[in-house]
């Protein structure tokens, strides 16, 4: 059961991070939890989003 948490955490985690440099939140939040901790540092490096 911890397990689960932790990859749906990660997922919220890369889900946020990625949003706030305007990427998609739902996508991202599908690779956090597909990705785990890979995911949560791969949108750390993400660029801004200018694309409006």
């Amino acid at each position: 059961m911890g397990w689960i948490v932790f990859w749906i955490a990660c997922g919220i985690l890369a889900g946020f991070i990625a949003s706030q440099k305007g990427h998609s939140f739902g996508l991202w939040i599908v690779i956090g939890c597909v990705g785990g901790v890979f995911a949560v540092i791969a949108s750390m490096f993400l660029k801004e989003n200018t694309d409006e």
